[in-house]
């Protein structure tokens, strides 16, 4: 009977943590930031590390949608750019990563002027703050090209 009681009483207490998990989703974090985030407990280079791999991904997204906007016929004058072997939307992308990084890396290093384990989990929080901002603008500009497009 404990054991069942036990039992059920770890279930509710995932199924408590999955919601929760899922509440706290609202700012664009996923789940598995979230859990990943939880089982840093509290380690700077861990929650660095998770900090980092969700960055990575929502970078992946920017790309796409940098992809996407390339594809679109409208838009390959702006890409041709002055004909060089990069399009502007690749000089765009990464010139942003650049001044992303470079910002970000003086942000952490005035914030412990670059002493102690604290400056790379700023430098990473930072970068993803950016990160899911520009990802956020380019959904603005691919929503502005929609509604004012013929198609």
């Amino acid at each position: 009977m404990m054991k069942s009681f036990t039992l059920a009483l770890l279930l509710s207490a995932a199924v408590v943590s999955g919601v929760r998990a899922q509440v706290t989703d609202t700012e664009d974090n996923t789940v598995t930031y979230n859990n990943c985030v939880d089982l840093a407990d509290g380690s700077i280079m861990k929650l660095t590390e998770c900090t980092v791999q969700e960055t990575r991904r929502i970078y992946k997204l920017v790309q796409e949608k940098y992809k996407e906007l390339a594809a679109i016929s409208y838009f390959s004058r702006w890409n041709a750019g002055s004909g060089s072997v990069n399009s502007n939307m690749q000089k765009l992308l990464t010139d942003w990563v650049n001044y992303r990084d470079l910002y970000c890396s003086l942000y952490g290093y005035a914030y412990s002027q670059g002493e102690g384990t604290i400056t790379p989990l700023n430098e990473a929080e930072c970068s993803l703050e950016l990160t899911k901002s520009h990802n956020k603008d380019m959904d603005a500009i691919i929503t502005l090209y929609k509604e004012n497009s013929d198609s």
